[in-house]
């Protein structure tokens, strides 16, 4: 279907629609009996912002009824988002086609609104050609992501694809479905190639054949994209040979600074030193990011040759990565260093890049692979480091990481950013830069940790996203009593995850109290997982839940006058 006929499609649908629902002269919202009217001319100016910002709370009890709410992400500016779950789908079909009738006026005529999120397709059904036709006559929006799970996923991408080539003015585009991009492909190939406004395109968790692979590579060519963040299988295809020209693209690409590979593969050999090989000479690479692949020797010294040679880069990370050594003799040999002892050449490449890269800034990797002699000495030469400013390390015992800080700050003669302290308290408030922290309850012992960060956190103004994660068995009131007291008394928290992880059959008091969420008015986002540790697995995977807190989410749904995203 052409744009015209499209659009003429979307209009008639509108406009007979608009004979009852346009104006919305007798609609009242479910929760406030608040009224709205069609919102058919944007009133934004570079001083002021757009009038519907004065009723805010109002429009997100209309459009609640399709899961999306307005957002205000910048001033005066606004984003159109999906919420995750509100535990209360008593939406009627009058309630749902006036939220369709707003999403419709929102993206055709409101120059404010310049961010859209989708995650659930369903819940536009029988309204799609509403939402496909404003997308293709939108002048505003600037950022459009695209998440589904993974049974909706070709359903989403054959509804939308004809409104992306139209959409000229977007800067963002994500594409966040687990699905091959049978049909999407075209309309993405021709955005990307004609686009000069597009400067970041995240296609992270699509898998490309071998046509669809070359066709991206050509219309990247001539794209004027700084970001990317991809699968691996657009170099290497699920079917078909290795890509040369995505290759080509990789190294002489005059634009791109950014760059986020992830495997497509988990478990292939070989892929790392490929994508790693791909990136050649590349000189305007500022930031790369690699996750999900194995880590053999082979790999780590396409790395080494990489950074080493590399003046430009500023920031390279490895992460969640499979560090491999069997079957690699070279993994076994070993030399000796006068202060830490013996060695193995696995961790050979990291020093070589800590010694010889002088532009890297920031650096991410793991060291659970390596014994605590290398460890120390990888914080021995961070230490004699002249240019790193930060470095993240994943996956290492407490007692090295406090003991290679030690080395580092001896070896440099100053004190270098923290990865932990015996007293998180004291770290929390002498940060002022940081704006998210992950709280993690993991055993016994850690419960001293647990309660000093979490009564410091009300005192740190700058930390509005935070993630605490019950990982054991028995927890029980007094630990669940100090996070919800954090909840109740911190008044700058915007964005709270909670994760558990439970015995089959636990108690109800040995739960954190869900309803001790509730007042706090500061949230505009808060997720929550359980999982029981026999089905551990469903946690990587996201899944919520329901069931006994039902009445708890929808009492604490409807109470709010914000509607805040509450995940469950």
């Amino acid at each position: 279907m052409d744009r015209d006929r499209l659009f003429t499609y979307a209009t008639k649908s509108a406009a007979t629609m608009a004979l009852d629902l346009a104006e919305l002269q007798d609609s009242k919202s479910c929760f406030s009996e608040s009224q709205v009217t069609s919102p058919q001319l944007c009133t934004v100016t570079e001083k002021r912002a757009c009038r519907i910002f004065e009723r805010l709370h109002v429009w997100n009890e209309f459009l609640c009824h399709l899961r999306l709410e307005l957002r205000e992400q910048s001033p005066r500016e606004l984003w159109l988002v999906a919420l995750d779950y509100l535990g209360w789908d008593a939406h009627t079909e009058q309630q749902r086609h006036q939220a369709a009738n707003l999403v419709y006026w929102l993206l055709k005529n409101h120059r404010c609104v310049v961010g859209l999120q989708l995650k659930s397709w369903f819940d536009f059904r029988e309204y799609e050609h509403l939402l496909v036709g404003a997308l293709c006559s939108s002048s505003g929006l600037k950022s459009m992501k695209l998440r589904s799970s993974h049974f909706e996923s070709r359903l989403l991408l054959r509804e939308i694809a004809p409104a992306i080539p139209y959409l000229t003015a977007l800067e963002e585009l994500e594409c966040g479905v687990m699905e091959q991009l049978h049909g999407i492909i075209g309309p993405l190939c021709s955005l990307v190639a004609s686009s000069s406004s597009l400067r970041s395109l995240c296609l992270r968790d699509c898998k490309f054949n071998a046509l669809d692979s070359k066709l991206f590579s050509d219309a990247l060519s001539t794209s004027s994209v700084n970001a990317l963040f991809i699968n691996s299988s657009c170099l290497m295809p699920v079917t078909g040979d290795y890509n040369v020209g995505f290759a080509y693209y990789l190294e002489n690409s005059s634009t791109l600074t950014t760059l986020v590979v992830v495997s497509s593969a988990y478990g292939r050999f070989r892929e790392l030193k490929s994508v790693v090989g791909a990136l050649g000479n590349n000189r305007t690479l500022l930031n790369v990011c690699l996750e999900s692949f194995i880590v053999d020797y082979e790999a780590a010294k396409s790395i080494e040759k990489f950074l080493v040679n590399n003046s430009v880069i500023r920031s390279f990370s490895v992460k969640h990565c499979q560090w491999y050594e069997e079957g690699y003799g070279l993994w076994g040999a070993r030399y000796d260093t006068d202060d830490f002892g013996v060695l193995s050449e696995r961790i050979r490449p990291w020093l070589s890049i800590l010694r010889n890269n002088r532009s890297l800034e920031e650096l991410r990797l793991e060291l659970s692979a390596f014994s605590p002699a290398e460890c120390l000495e990888f914080f021995k030469e961070l230490g004699e480091s002249p240019n790193l400013k930060k470095v993240t390390i994943e996956d290492l015992y407490l007692y090295f990481s406090r003991r290679g800080r030690r080395v580092c700050n001896d070896a440099s003669g100053e004190e270098r950013e923290a990865s932990c302290s015996d007293r998180p308290d004291v770290v929390l408030l002498g940060c002022k830069q940081l704006c998210k922290i992950r709280v993690s309850f993991h055993n016994a012992s850690d419960m001293l940790w647990f309660t000093l960060a979490l009564k410091a956190l009300p005192l740190c103004q700058h930390v509005t996203i935070v993630e605490i994660d019950f990982n054991h068995r028995s927890i029980d009131e007094r630990v669940a009593s100090v996070a919800a007291e954090y909840i109740e008394k911190t008044k700058v928290l915007k964005c709270l995850t909670l994760s558990f992880v439970m015995p089959m059959g636990a108690s109800r008091y040995s739960w954190f109290r869900v309803q001790d969420v509730a007042p706090n008015w500061t949230l505009s986002q808060c997720q929550c997982y359980k999982v029981h540790v026999e089905n551990a697995g469903a946690r990587q995977r996201g899944i919520p839940f329901a069931g006994e807190y039902g009445e708890i989410q929808q009492n604490d749904m409807q109470s709010s006058r914000s509607r805040n995203d509450r995940k469950y």
